[in-house]
């Protein structure tokens, strides 16, 4: 394992999803009918209110990748998966919206509701770690766009959801490694301080470097760290 050791988190904050309820667009008339296209731009948004620094500072933006790391980390294994196929459920099928904000408005109070089933401690990192995942689910049409999911459909004799899903796990771990291999990165493996500022300095090069999405970046990360856990 590349990654070990768990400290447990001290406070939460705002969830990345405000950044991204900010930054997606208002309608569904004012979609691209190329899905790349829409992806491209929803990515430039992104990145405008993450420059605003709006609703995070940078030391509230490191702390939370730790917290999230600490949850997804701590957490029961299935617990997580458990959680995890819900949120896929809710977002392929109950959550489905024109408008953008809606369908994020149903995921997080959907996984407000479910995490209030757990005990107090747990309940907490549930709603982190849920966070992170919805986060990275948002993120999936920008790695997955129509012509690369056209592509896997023709190329699989199956279902092509397992196909996709297994194409997003490989993003992420690219990214992943590209942190590791990059100049942010100078962490011990238990050092979760500095893995943290680590991936916030990582993910603020990555908007820039690969046109991608702060939040997008940062919770991938988080969530393919959690992911690799044994």
């Amino acid at each position: 394992m590349i990654f070990a050791g768990i400290r447990s988190a001290k406070r939460a904050l705002v969830p990345f999803l405000l950044l991204l309820i900010f930054a997606l667009p208002q309608d569904a008339g004012s979609q691209s009918k190329d899905g790349d296209q829409e992806a491209d731009k929803q990515e430039v948004a992104q990145q405008d209110v993450v420059r605003q620094g709006a609703p995070f500072t940078k030391e509230d933006r490191i702390q939370y990748i730790f917290e999230s790391l600490q949850a997804i980390l701590s957490a029961k294994k299935n617990a997580v998966d458990n959680t995890y196929q819900f949120l896929r459920v809710l977002r392929n099928y109950n959550c489905i919206s024109a408008v953008r904000q809606l369908e994020v408005q149903c995921l997080i109070e959907s996984a407000k509701r479910n995490c209030q089933g757990f005990r107090r401690a747990s309940a907490k990192q549930c709603q982190l770690y849920s966070d992170v995942m919805i986060a990275t689910m948002l993120e999936e049409p920008r790695i997955v766009t129509r012509s690369l999911k056209a592509k896997i459909a023709r190329e699989s004799k199956n279902a092509i959801g397992p196909a996709v899903q297994r194409e997003i796990e490989r993003h992420f771990s690219v990214v992943t490694l590209s942190l590791l291999a990059s100049k942010h990165w100078n962490c011990k493996s238990d050092d979760w301080s500095c893995i943290a500022k680590a991936i916030h300095g990582f993910c603020d090069s990555y908007t820039v470097d690969r046109s991608g999405s702060w939040q997008g970046c940062a919770s991938g990360i988080i969530f393919y760290i959690g992911a690799s856990k044994g």
